[in-house]
């Protein structure tokens, strides 16, 4: 592809399209990354009409209709059933994405079946999806503070019409994600895991969308035009944002009262998270964070037998993003009895990141966490409980709370500044 293609040749680009059903994997071998490499460096051009021709290629693909349940059935009866005019094939713009969420929790209290091949579809789709929302890391610094990620703002704002179901889809994925299962020793390594790289990349388009710089210079709008929007009968989630705004049962409709700045913001991923208000639901979220923060720290007699993740360094900015949009939230972690679970285990990263300095960021996040929570009079309480869990923190052994255990830490930390 080194001499110039026009974007009209269709005899040229039909190759390029398969009839059949291919896996992310066949695309990946007919266009392999050393080639596009090549063809970035030896004709730009051509590569610029590549990316035009896929996006081309999946705007066909939304936008055409999706075969009813009855055109994929197999008919089996003598004659059809009279009816007013024939079954035409489904509207995409129609469809009540609400209906599709991923996995039950925040908002949705039904549990889909886990399937291997959309799990692995979602992935694919979100590594996308995150590719487009990296677009400012090439920028200059100066340029990047300025320019607006638009790919983020349209991810975030009214004009996607799925930002409710692919909100609550990521959230609950994450929070629901248990790397352990049953508890089965080495079954990760006799069965594949594919909600891991899903949770993964969920946890950083989460970590992206719910960034307070990208809604600096969005517009505001009331929280009355925000229930009218979400309640008018042309919104395709007006029925389950009813369910969690209006009646109570995950997030509300009101202005918190608790002096958040978000609520009046046009990111909607940031809206929902901040009106999230059930003890229930905090409890959800919290307990599936620090499932996920305490998994390195499992130890367990047989060495190996359970899997390890890791992903706590967007697991921290995840809680802190939380904490800075739904004061509720934090108020829930420091009341709950579950707040030492955090906390240990983001001592035990600061103190394995305080010789690497590669992992500064790391260090800053967790420190930002424990100063947000030391604000509190109840964080102070908490941390009078004796310390005597057995731990994977290379501290000398003492006896003490985990008060002790902080300061222990922290006096790690400045010994090395």
């Amino acid at each position: 592809m080194h001499k110039p293609v026009d974007s009209n040749d269709d005899n040229f680009w039909d190759q390029f399209w398969a009839e059949h059903p291919m896996s992310i994997q066949d695309i990946f071998a007919l266009i392999p990354a050393a080639e596009i490499r090549a063809l970035r460096t030896e004709a730009p051009n051509n590569l610029a009409t590549l990316c035009y021709k896929a996006i081309e290629r999946i705007a066909q693909v939304s936008e055409s209709a999706s075969p009813t349940t009855k055109d994929q059935t197999t008919d089996f009866t003598v004659h059809s059933i009279p009816k007013s005019g024939p079954e035409g094939p489904e509207d995409m713009h129609t469809i009540d994405s609400c209906e599709y969420i991923w996995q039950s929790g925040v908002g949705f209290a039904q549990a889909p079946a886990v399937n291997v091949i959309h799990d692995s579809n979602r992935t694919e789709i979100l590594k996308l999806i995150l590719t487009c929302f990296s677009e400012t890391i090439y920028l200059e610094q100066e340029e990047a503070h300025r320019s607006e990620n638009r790919w983020v703002t349209f991810f975030t704002s009214t004009a996607n019409r799925h930002a409710l179901p692919l909100f609550a889809s990521l959230l609950n994925v994450v929070c629901a994600y248990d790397p352990v299962g049953l508890g089965v020793p080495y079954n990760h390594l006799m069965f594949s895991d594919s909600r891991e790289p899903l949770v993964e990349v969920a946890l950083q388009i989460l970590c992206i969308t719910l960034e307070p710089d990208h809604v600096i210079s969005s517009p505001t709008y009331s929280n009355a035009s925000f229930r009218d929007l979400n309640s008018s009968h042309n919104h395709p989630c007006s029925d389950v944002d009813e369910q969690l705004s209006l009646n109570g049962t995950g997030m509300t409709s009101q202005n918190s009262g608790n002096g958040d700045v978000w609520n009046n913001e046009m990111n909607l991923f940031v809206n929902y998270m901040s009106r999230i208000h059930r003890d229930e639901d905090f409890a959800f979220i919290l307990s599936g964070i620090t499932r996920l923060l305490n998994n390195p720290l499992v130890q367990t007699y047989l060495p190996g037998s359970s899997k390890k993740v890791q992903m706590h360094q967007e697991l921290l900015v995840f809680f802190w993003r939380i904490c800075e949009c739904n004061k509720k939230f934090m108020y829930y972690v420091l009341k709950s009895s579950q707040v030492l679970d955090l906390i240990v285990p983001i001592l035990y990263h600061l103190n394995n990141s305080r010789n690497d300095q590669s992992r500064i960021g790391l260090i800053h996040v967790g420190v930002f966490i424990l100063l947000l929570l030391s604000g509190e009079r109840n964080f102070g309480v908490r941390l009078n409980k004796p310390y005597r869990h057995r731990s994977l923190l290379d501290v000398p052994v003492f006896t003490g709370t985990h008060a002790d255990l902080l300061i222990i830490v922290c006096n790690e930390l400045l010994v090395l500044l």
